[in-house]
């Protein structure tokens, strides 16, 4: 059984859709490949149910993630990476994603793909402060 996967978050001082503009704009500049949006408060809604804005972005640059999947390829339960951008309910907005480092020890991976994870924890916290800084 793998371990819990504690996750990083980081408090915006934006609302909640200009954080994840924001976000979507720091993953442009990048030139990262964004797999998938998912914004589970439409869902719940589409089924009658209410939720506070609660937005995934699925992205990456598979040169690099590649480099994971080459060593074990479960990693790819854990990969694309993923931002999850929601407000609580004390109306805080927050960025929460689960560090590359972390996942790469979790599946053993040798050196070569735990280079990777250091270089994708260095761009999820790049990318994070962008969107959640004024």
């Amino acid at each position: 059984m793998l371990p819990a996967r504690p996750a990083n978050s980081k408090i915006s001082h934006l609302s909640f859709e200009q954080t994840l503009a924001r976000l979507r704009q720091a993953i442009g500049r990048r030139h990262l490949k964004v797999f998938a949006m998912i914004d589970f408060a439409a869902d719940a809604w589409g089924a009658d149910m209410e939720l506070r804005p609660t937005t995934m972005i699925m992205f990456g640059n598979p040169a690099i993630g590649t480099r994971l999947l080459q060593d074990d390829q479960t990693t790819a339960l854990d990969l694309p990476l993923k931002m999850l951008v929601y407000q609580t309910s004390r109306g805080e907005v927050r960025i929460t994603y689960i560090d590359p480092v972390v996942i790469a020890e979790r599946h053993g991976l040798g050196v070569e793909a735990r280079r990777a994870a250091a270089l994708m924890r260095h761009l999820l916290t790049d990318v994070a402060a962008e969107a959640a800084t004024k």
